[in-house]
């Protein structure tokens, strides 16, 4: 996975958190890992249709990622 895709799909992670355990209110957790300058402690996070469908798409471009890196060490561990 290209490095800014997986700088994208940890930052989307770090917002479910917030959404999550935060009622959608940034903590200084999420402002530090995230380096998101626009995100102060305090604020509601901001979440976009369009967020949300790049979120689904970087997952399944992971999912995608880690399920040929599983088959080709399959295959190169069921090499004599």
């Amino acid at each position: 996975m290209e490095p800014n895709k997986w700088r994208q799909l940890t930052v989307l992670i770090k917002r479910q958190r917030v959404i999550a355990r935060n009622r959608w209110v940034t903590d200084e957790e999420y402002v530090r890992e995230t380096g998101d300058a626009s995100a102060k402690v305090g604020d509601r996070i901001p979440l976009t249709p369009d967020e949300v469908r790049a979120a689904m798409d970087l997952a399944q471009r992971l999912a995608a990622h880690l399920a040929r890196e599983l088959r080709e060490k399959r295959c190169h561990l069921a090499q004599p």
